[in-house]
């Protein structure tokens, strides 16, 4: 992902509490392509990472808090809220290349 794509990504979502000891993340202004998913909510459970031969391949779990507009839990899903997640991460950690 490149930093045009993460900037892009952190003006879509915002952090929010959900219960005690608990963040999640709320789409506030969904991409362009993928309107319906303005208003989801969801929080990141166990996050891991493997290597692979074309690179870092990150795999978490994840519970749905809010889906105003019955998003299917697709790959298209997964692999923006992977996005996201990647985002967050390499903003609070620095990027997997640094």
């Amino acid at each position: 992902m490149t930093n045009e794509e993460n900037n892009s990504l952190k003006e879509l979502y915002e952090l929010v509490n959900l219960k005690e000891l608990s963040t999640g993340i709320k789409i506030v202004a969904p991409p362009s392509d993928n309107e319906e998913y303005e208003g989801m909510m969801w929080e990141y459970g166990e996050v891991s990472f493997e290597e692979q031969p074309e690179g870092l391949e990150v795999k978490f779990t994840y519970t749905i808090h809010e889906n105003p507009n019955n998003i299917k839990e697709d790959e298209d899903l997964k692999t923006f809220m992977g996005n996201v997640l990647m985002e967050i991460l390499e903003t609070n950690l620095g990027s997997y290349d640094d």
